[in-house]
Order: structure tokens, then C-alpha cells, then sequence
């Protein structure tokens, strides 16, 4: 009975039933990373993959004892799926991901508040990679003046602390600080807004809010009151009205309409620079400021799944080579 159990561990039947295993098994995970579930416990993702490597280095052990890998490729074919296999498990527990608004000509910290949003949880100080930065000439460019981008760059330099390095952010791509990888994933803009109240000076700052694509109503609250704000970034008069030629800045304008308590106390288009007043308030839009989200990913597992592919692409050539040089094919029943 030993020496049947041995013979099947070994063969070729078996090697399949664990790659069989081994697809249930990554097809659950990504599944799970889609619907942004993880298992409560790390034993939980590395203990199957442990104990389905245990069968397979004795798959493979015993078939190269008993000869039965006729060329080397097979063995490195087979060898890419545990490197494909340490790298999920990495990736299911330490990858990080999250993306940062950041405005034109400001300074990124790397700290939690800094992010929009992220997968870290509790673990961000463990997870989330030492990275700081400031950032300089958004550059948009469109098709037609129309909301289809062809270019979206940005230039930053790295740490803040010294400045001593530099490099361009692009959609869809970037440059890797400390092992991540960062990409641009979103413009917008968002205006600067000067408050004083009764003549004293309050604050000037940017205020976030959704004015982009122009057209969307940003909303902010200012003790009680609620001030909603459409911008025109590119006004054009014409004999039917006030109407937006593209999505550029040129000299923009604010569709701004204030209520308190339900009551109307301001209603009325402003320039840039131009001031108005509502109660005891009076308000500026200083000017019109450029944002880009930046995505953050710092993934321990994605040299392992390079790796893997590589080495199944290599084992597949030796395998492939082989054949044509021997002339022969694997004998039935041998893997």
C-alpha cells in the first residue's frame, strides 16, 4: 500500500490534481481582493498554500528521483508556481494601497491624514511606505478642449527634507520611491477661497470641493451657512448668455448661490478676485487651483509573481527545446 501512495504522489496524475487545487485556490484570492475581504488571521492564507507545497516538492522530488522529468524544464515550470505562490501570499498581506489629492506647488507628508484613501486599516504605520514629496507644474492636456485627456503630467522632488532628487508623474505611470510605485489617477480643481467676517480677516486656504468637470456643484458650510459654487473655467459671453467654451483655466468665473436657513442670501456670478458678502461675511475667489490624485502601491509580491512568470516562460522553452532537439515526446504516463 506504501508503495502506491508513493507511486501516486509521484506521478503525473497527482501533479495535475495539485494544479488543479492550486487555480481553486488563486481564483478564490482574487475573488477575495476584489470584493476587498481579508481572512481575519495571516494562517489563513499562508497554511493552505503551506500544506499544498508540502505534496508538491514531493510531487516533484519523487517523479526527479524516479525519472520520470525527462527534460529540466519541467522541473522549472513547475518550481514557477511556488515563486507564484509566495508572491500572492505577500501581496494578500503586506500590499498597500491608496491615493492622495495634491494640490499644485504643495508638499506631501506621507502621513495617514495625507490620504484620501487606502487598504492599510490599523496597519498603516506597519504597511504604508516612508515617502514624502513636493509637487509642481500639473500640466492637463486635452483633445478637442474636450474632457478626454491625451497628457496628464507632474513634476515633484524628493524627500521634502533635502529636495535632492526629482522625476515626472504621468497618467497612468510615474516613477518608485522606497519600493512604491506612483501614478497619476485624477485631475481636478478646486478655489481658493479668502473669508473675512465683519472686516476681519478669517483664513485663505483651498477649499475641496467637487467643481470638476465644470458644470458639478460643489457644496461647503460656513456656520449655518451653505454656499454652493459652479465653475465656469473657460467663460464666453454670447448673445444667449454666459456659457463654458472648454475645460481650460483661462479667466474663470463662480456661479455662486448662498442659503441660510433655508432662506436665499446670495445669488449672483463672480469673477476672480471679485468680492462679495452674504450676513456678516464677505468672500473672495482668490483663484482656481489645480489638484492631481496621485495612486500610492507598494506590493512585496509582485517581484515573485515577475519572477514566476519568467521562470515558467523559461521552463516552457527548455521543455518545448527539448522535444524538437531530442526528437521524441515525454513517454505516456511520464510528466
Amino acid at each position: 500500500m506504501f508503495r502506491k501512495i508513493y507511486e501516486y504522489i509521484g506521478s503525473r496524475r497527482f501533479s495535475v490534481l495539485l494544479l488543479k487545487i492550486l487555480a481553486v485556490y488563486f481564483a478564490y484570492m482574487v475573488v477575495t481582493r476584489f470584493l476587498q475581504m481579508q481572512p481575519p488571521a495571516f494562517y489563513m492564507l499562508w497554511g493552505p498554500i503551506a500544506a499544498w507545497g508540502v505534496f508538491f516538492f514531493l510531487n516533484v522530488a519523487i517523479s526527479f528521483f524516479a525519472q520520470r522529468y525527462i527534460h529540466d524544464g519541467n522541473l522549472i515550470f513547475h518550481a514557477a508556481f511556488i515563486l507564484a505562490a509566495i508572491g500572492i501570499m505577500l501581496s494578500a498581506a503586506y500590499r498597500f494601497e491608496g491615493s492622495a489629492m495634491v494640490l499644485d506647488g504643495d508638499v506631501f507628508f506621507g502621513d495617514e491624514s495625507g490620504y484620501v484613501n487606502h487598504n492599510a486599516g490599523e496597519k498603516f504605520a506597519e504597511l504604508a511606505p516612508g515617502l514624502s514629496f513636493s509637487l509642481s507644474e500639473v500640466k492637463p492636456a486635452f483633445w478637442n478642449e474636450k474632457l478626454y485627456f491625451t497628457s496628464l503630467t507632474a513634476k515633484i522632488k524628493y524627500p521634502v527634507e533635502t529636495m535632492d532628487n526629482s522625476g515626472e508623474l504621468r497618467l497612468n505611470g510615474g516613477i518608485a520611491i522606497n519600493g512604491a510605485r506612483l501614478r497619476l489617477a485624477g485631475y481636478g480643481y478646486v478655489p481658493t477661497v479668502l473669508l473675512e467676517k465683519n472686516g476681519v480677516f478669517m483664513f485663505r486656504a483651498p477649499v475641496e470641493m467637487s467643481v470638476f468637470p465644470p458644470g458639478s456643484e460643489g457644496v461647503f458650510e460656513i456656520e449655518g451657512y451653505t454656499v454652493r459654487v459652479k465653475v465656469l473655467p473657460d467663460p464666453e459671453m454670447t448673445q444667449f448668455g454666459l456659457f463654458n467654451k472648454s475645460v481650460n483655466i483661462t479667466d474663470p468665473v463662480f456661479v455662486v448661490r448662498v442659503e441660510w436657513l433655508g432662506n436665499l442670501m446670495f445669488d449672483g456670478i463672480v469673477a476672480t478676485g471679485s468680492r462679495f458678502g452674504f450676513g456678516p461675511y464677505a468672500m473672495t475667489f482668490v483663484e482656481l487651483k489645480r489638484y492631481v490624485t496621485v495612486g500610492v502601491v507598494k506590493d512585496m509580491g509582485e517581484p515573485f509573481i515577475f519572477a514566476a512568470f519568467l521562470a515558467a516562460l523559461g521552463g516552457l522553452a527548455l521543455r518545448i527545446g527539448g522535444v524538437f532537439l531530442h526528437g521524441r515526446k515525454p513517454e505516456e504516463g511520464k510528466s
